[in-house]
């Protein structure tokens, strides 16, 4: 395959950054890699330095995307790119920059293409593995946070699919942001899918039995993470994703989308909270959580 060829057709929509050379993995202008702190299956997403040293200075994430000789680059690496180019919410994860190296010897003449994004401290399954607890008024300002953001992609047709506690993240200011849109893809109105898509112990009853689902189906797995943090415990089933019997039991869902449940006072904060919250929220910082590991 020429992988030449797939880039420049891929690209045509990403208008990515072309990286003159590169002469080391993450050896990127304006860029220093500080360490590497996640992996997937497509790559690589590390810590790093953008312009150090400078007025600009700050710290990002830049998640590497490999292109695999005999695959050229992942169709659902494409997807996520388009998708996320559109995004402009304080509660999704933005994609600031797309770079591309063109085929080298140190990239094993393949090409790498580098996702630069802000970087974020921590996310819920790190949290929640440290042993820190949530109390209920923390809780309730985090899922304001993350339905309001599930709101913005279900306005513009988008579906997740893939909500659970590894993709909500948090930064040092306990601003919370929507991230990993690997298994996203824009919907029509009331479009129905079938794809059996997400992570077995969030994903909703219609996936899990291969039934025709809308984009209703994020709110079950928003659901879910909410119980799992509030209980410390997955409704359905432990953590080594064996569900029991309650799954089968499953009612009709009591809010039809992300704005009843904005509405519900007894889950969501009142507007005066809020604005308390985002002016000093202290009680939801990183250092909060170290403090009390």
């Amino acid at each position: 395959m020429d992988n030449n060829k797939v880039i420049s057709q891929d690209f045509k929509t990403l208008s990515p950054k072309i990286l003159e050379e590169e002469t080391e993995l993450l050896d990127v202008k304006d860029y220093d890699n500080i360490k590497q702190v996640g992996e997937g299956g497509f790559g690589t997403v590390h810590k790093a330095f953008y312009k150090k040293g400078t007025k600009d200075q700050k710290i990002v994430a830049i998640k590497l995307i490999r292109i695999f000789e005999d695959q050229g680059f992942p169709v659902t690496a494409l997807r996520e790119i388009l998708i996320m180019k559109r995004l402009n919410h304080k509660n999704i994860l933005k994609l600031e920059e797309v770079l591309y190296a063109p085929p080298n010897d140190k990239n094993k003449n393949r090409g790498n293409v580098y996702l630069v994004f802000p970087y974020m401290e921590q996310d819920f399954s790190g949290i929640r593995m440290s042993g820190y607890t949530f109390n209920f008024r923390q809780i309730k300002y985090i899922f304001y946070q993350i339905l309001s953001g599930m709101a913005y992609l279900h306005k513009n047709k988008i579906i997740h699919r893939d909500i659970k506690s590894s993709n909500i993240l948090m930064n040092h200011k306990g601003e919370i942001k929507i991230g990993d849109y690997g298994l996203s893809r824009f919907v029509k109105d009331k479009e129905l899918l079938s794809s059996y898509v997400g992570t077995l112990i969030f994903i909703s009853p219609q996936i899990l039995f291969s039934d025709k689902y809308t984009i209703k189906t994020d709110l079950f797995s928003v659901g879910v993470l909410f119980y799992y943090m509030t209980y410390h415990e997955f409704p359905y089933g432990e953590e080594n994703y064996e569900l029991n019997d309650n799954y089968s039991d499953c009612v009709e869902p009591k809010y039809e989308n992300e704005m009843e449940v904005l509405k519900d006072k007894d889950i969501i904060p009142s507007k005066e909270s809020i604005e308390k919250d985002e002016k000093n929220n202290d009680e939801l910082s990183i250092q909060v959580i170290c403090r009390n590991d």
